[in-house]
């Protein structure tokens, strides 16, 4: 049985495109929604991916939300300062309520007949949400490359 009833919205990933739309139903007024990540923290790709030398790759401009232009430092900023934005904007719009971290979605399945979303999580809970975004983002899977042998220089791994 859920903890709650149904959601309006469950976003599923709190990275650029979780905290992007948590602000966006925050702003139609839409208060009855939840925003879920199965790390322990904000931040999507930025938040997992931590090699040497790790900064945006499009200029920095580009990478702030519309609503809340970044003050950056250099064209292409670095993770901590792309980290740092994310987590100014979700405390500027109060999302800290709205997100529950540790808690990934194992599935999920539309009810027809009710209108609903049946979602499980990792940890075996379930919730319901009329609507459920997918917010998990293209690079939220590490990939290694297959010739690593062809590679010329050093190599780091997480």
């Amino acid at each position: 049985m859920p903890e709650h009833p149904p959601y309006r919205v469950v976003v599923v990933g709190a990275g650029f495109g979780g905290v992007g739309m948590a602000s966006a139903l925050g702003e139609a007024g839409i208060d009855d929604f939840l925003v879920l990540d199965r790390a322990g923290d904000l931040g999507g790709t930025w938040r997992d991916n931590t090699y040497p030398g790790l900064t945006c790759d499009i200029p920095s401009h580009l990478y702030s939300f519309s609503f809340r232009p970044g003050r950056w430092s250099r064209r292409f900023p670095p993770r901590q300062e792309i980290l740092a934005y994310l987590h100014e904007v979700s405390e500027e719009r109060g999302l800290g309520p709205y997100l529950r971290f540790g808690s990934g979605v194992a599935a999920a399945e539309f009810d027809e007949r009710r209108a609903v979303w049946n979602l499980t999580l990792d940890d075996g809970g379930t919730l319901q949400a009329t609507a459920v975004v997918s917010a998990v983002g293209q690079l939220r899977l590490r990939q290694r490359a297959d010739r690593r042998d062809q590679h010329i220089g050093r190599h780091f791994t997480a």
